[in-house]
């Protein structure tokens, strides 16, 4: 189960990753300092990813940490700022949960967003109760576009579903939901 676990844990989407470096690339010649942000923020991103993926428990102050800092450099790719709305509420300290357990749901919702969409064309809602964590999202896609937003790896959610059901059993919530052109996840964990 340990091995499933952490073979599961790494497999990151590289996708951001790609779309990372190319936004750096660009603000090279637009704004030196802005680019050198996005790199130190890559770093960050990067050491947090290596550190905790061989890690049973991490603290969810700093997965929230990890998740502000994706978010910031998956902002770049979106002209308006205010495409992508995050908002958490709750405490955050001293509660633990599996590491990037949360970060595949919200690449996704990310990856597969449709960018001409009015803002807020992504919606990203984080909440730590006294025994529960929930996390919400919610973004538009294309109209009639069939394909599950996960399609392109096919890993992502799958993963999720996988780690969810080896960690928690039957004691969690995992919901996926898509009309013409809205796409939801719905994740509720006990707390560790």
């Amino acid at each position: 189960m340990n091995s499933e676990l952490g073979v599961l844990r790494s497999q990151i989407n590289p996708h951001f990753l790609f779309n990372v470096l190319n936004n750096i690339d660009s603000l090279i010649f637009e704004d030196r300092e802005k680019a050198s942000n996005a790199i130190f923020l890559l770093s960050k991103i990067m050491r947090y990813m290596l550190k905790e993926s061989n890690e049973e428990k991490a603290l969810l102050q700093n997965e929230l940490d990890y998740i502000q800092n994706y978010l910031e450099l998956g902002r770049l790719s979106f002209e308006n700022p205010e495409f992508l709305q995050f908002e958490y509420s709750g405490d955050f300290k001293n509660k633990q949960v599996p590491p990037l357990l949360f970060i595949p749901i919200i690449e996704n919702t990310i990856k597969h967003c449709n960018k001409q969409s009015e803002s807020p064309g992504i919606k990203i809602s984080f909440t730590a109760g006294d025994d529960k964590i929930e996390l919400k999202t919610c973004n538009y896609i294309k109209r009639n576009d069939f394909k599950l937003p996960d399609a392109g790896s096919g890993n992502g959610l799958k993963n999720v579903e996988k780690r969810l059901k080896l960690l928690y059993g039957e004691n969690y919530v995992f919901d996926i939901n898509t009309n013409l052109d809205k796409f939801e996840v719905y994740l509720k964990i006990p707390v560790l």
